[in-house]
């Protein structure tokens, strides 16, 4: 499989995919020392048969322009920004209820929503700093001021001619904002793209400058790369996500260590005082379920931010094969790479981190995966498993998180019906009881109103923007397939259904505060862990319910669009469309859950009969509204877009769009003839 980034379905294989560090294209040793001796003509025919045919084989094939749509890079960044959020939240949250006796739960939300702001303003802050100072303290030099050895001048010169001929011609590359940077000690045929938001660099090391002289086919498939992340916009991202995980690591650490010194305290204490530490078992036991659940909570921001990075990588190639006009350059330069040694006999921290990032968090897809990736022309319209899994797991976070609103809202309901109760039976004043009861309904209806919008807010965004894109771009795709090559059959949607429910399960438990929802759905040894497999087929036809209209109305939406723009305000206003079809049903199925958990997941503590029959009838209730605003929802949206004529498209001709077909490739100008070769010293025989 050529993307298989996600760590539960690997751990449930019982087996790691093994990836290779980033390579950074860089070229074999008879490259970098084989001089000007060495003819273009000869390394431009230096591609196997086999792949030729491969790739002849795959230029037949339906080649669409994924960047009419919002990158998967996009989505992923916004994944990051929840599960980094949530996390947060959460971890703040139980060091409140650790060392603070506040029991207000609204209290500890603005609380716990202050520090995740702030780490959010800590990184914005690292990340803006950081590019400027990384050229710094690495001595790189800006290319407009190198000066470069006399015999090499013409050469030089030539280099900067065509680098910037080649940056002025591309589209979506800034022409004023992009400084290139030079490492001339470095001659590894790589070049990175850095910066934050207006302040974008590009490093060229010295080996780009002799690949430009020996191979100039290598030169402008590693500097197009590059470019391609700047047209692409990630690279602010990418900064941003650096910078957010390191931000996260430090906070979380520190909350860690204040949580256990808070357990190494007590027992101190009572060993001092010669007392027994039986009364601390069930604290200390609750306390390493505690600190299991905040290292889970570090491994899902960092496959998370894992996930950004790697993903951005297919993006920049496909772009970059679209510039070159075919991925068979492309992949001859990946096909070149060495590959890296992986260390494997160490047992340092940093061969501990090497072999995390090489198992569960690869930073880079490895070539196999790119290489496969640019041989698949419809790769990045196919769903994924991964991206299911991550958004299914922030999911459940988010409501395990987010659960005592709903709980809250439960005892004010059952306060307010017996203050009504009440009132009404110590008043005669009719006018006065009706006045209080609608009154007290207001209030109370639009607190619900404003909770449920947030609550579900907070779990359909992340799921809309990433699994509801991959079906929104596989459904668009399939309309120009035939049905045996289909990328989203109903085998495919049921598979995405059943990991967001099996996922969101799993994120119930990653939550550090111990509450009834995730002690009532997978607390080992409590009878409430029966119940586990049935919300789990309840969030799956959730799920499904609401990917059934998106797969059906994605394609017909999207093939009506014959302009040559992209479909972008189709692709929002069926976002936004799904997003409030799926918050009524999310928050009946979330509701469902809290509720069930609280009454039935603490066998020892269960409420008392009025309480079960005021959560049963709101169940029902929510169920009943929930289910008639949905209808509502893709009633009013199918009309509304029948209205603006966007479902008019006679489906029977699957003709592409315009906006649909991969752009023409760009003519990139030719450089002056280079008749001086670099100096270099040939390696040793």
């Amino acid at each position: 499989m050529p993307y298989w980034p996600d760590l539960l379905y690997t751990i449930a294989k019982c087996s790691f995919s093994r990836f290779v560090p980033k390579s950074n294209y860089a070229l074999p040793n008879c490259l970098k020392y084989s001089g000007a001796c060495i003819t273009r003509n000869i390394l431009q025919q230096s591609c196997s048969k086999k792949s030729e045919a491969l790739m002849s084989h795959s230029e037949k094939k339906l080649s669409l322009n994924p960047f009419a749509f919002p990158t998967e890079t996009d989505g992923q960044f916004l994944l990051l920004l929840f599960v980094v959020g949530g996390s947060t939240f959460s971890i703040v949250r139980q060091l409140l209820g650790v060392y603070t006796k506040i029991s207000n739960e609204l209290l500890l939300s603005f609380i716990s929503l202050g520090a995740t702001l702030f780490v959010f303003l800590w990184a914005h802050l690292r990340a803006s700093r950081i590019a400027e100072n990384e050229s710094n303290r690495a001595g790189w030099q800006k290319l407009s001021t190198v000066e470069a050895i006399p015999s090499e001048q013409q050469s030089f010169d030539s280099f900067l001619a065509h680098l910037h001929e080649i940056r002025n011609c591309l589209p979506d590359v800034p022409k004023n904002r992009l400084c290139f940077l030079w490492s001339g000690k470095n001659r590894a045929v790589t070049g990175k793209a850095f910066g934050y938001r207006k302040k974008q660099f590009l490093l060229l090391r010295r080996g780009v400058f002799e690949a430009f002289i020996i191979n100039l086919k290598t030169f402008e498939t590693v500097l197009l790369h590059e470019l391609s992340h700047i047209a692409n916009r990630d690279v602010s991202k990418t900064t941003f996500s650096i910078q957010l995980g390191k931000c996260f690591n430090k906070v979380a650490v520190v909350i860690t260590v204040f949580l256990n010194l808070f357990v190494f305290f007590h027992i101190a204490r009572r060993l001092s005082a010669n007392l027994s530490l039986t009364p601390l078992w069930d604290g200390i036991f609750l306390f390493g379920e505690i600190n299991v659940k905040i290292v889970l909570l570090f491994l899902f921001v960092e496959v998370t931010r894992s996930s950004v990075l790697r993903v951005r990588e297919y993006y920049a190639d496909k772009r970059t094969a679209v510039w070159l006009g075919s991925a068979n350059t492309m992949i001859e330069q990946i096909q070149r790479v060495a590959k890296a040694r992986k260390n494997t006999g160490t047992y340092s921290w940093e061969g501990v981190k090497q072999q995390f990032r090489q198992r569960l968090a690869p930073l880079h897809p490895t070539n196999q995966q790119r290489v496969s990736a640019l041989r698949n022309l419809l790769y990045l319209f196919e769903p994924r498993r991964a991206t299911a899994i991550l958004s299914g797991m922030l999911v459940g976070l988010s409501i395990s998180s987010n659960s005592g609103w709903v709980i809250e809202i439960l005892n004010q309901s059952i306060i307010l019906i017996t203050t009504l109760d009440t009132v009404t039976a110590n008043s005669n004043n009719l006018l006065y009881v009706t006045f209080i009861f609608i009154f007290g309904f207001i209030l109370f209806f639009i607190g619900l109103l404003i909770v449920m919008v947030i609550f579900g807010l907070l779990g359909a965004f992340p799921v809309a923007v990433t699994v509801g894109l991959q079906v929104q771009k596989a459904a668009f795709a399939d309309q120009l397939l035939s049905k045996r090559n289909h990328l989203l059959p109903g085998s495919k949607l049921i598979e995405q259904s059943i990991l967001l429910s099996i996922a969101l399960i799993v994120g119930l438990f990653m939550n550090p505060t111990p509450n009834p929802v995730n002690i009532g759905t997978l607390a080992i040894g409590h009878p409430a862990l029966l119940l586990s497999p049935i919300y789990a087929l309840g969030w799956m036809v959730v799920f499904l319910l609401w990917l059934l209209p998106i797969s059906w109305m994605a394609g017909r939406l999207y093939l009506s669009h014959r302009t040559k723009q992209p479909p972008s305000k189709n692709y929002r206003s069926l976002t936004t469309l799904s997003i409030f079809a799926l918050i009524p049903i999310f928050n009946a199925m979330s509701w469902t859950h809290v509720i069930f958990s609280s009454l039935y997941g603490l066998p020892e503590n269960l409420p008392g009969s009025e309480e079960r029959l005021v959560g049963i009838a709101f169940v029902i209730a929510a169920w009943a509204l929930s289910l008639i605003l949905y209808g509502i929802v893709w009633a009013w949206g199918y009309y509304w877009l029948k209205r603006k004529k966007w479902l008019t498209v006679d489906v029977s001709h699957h003709s592409p769009p315009v906006w649909s077909v991969a752009p023409p490739r760009i003519n990139l100008p030719k450089p002056l003839l280079i008749k001086i070769g670099v100096q270099n010293t040939p390696p040793p025989l």
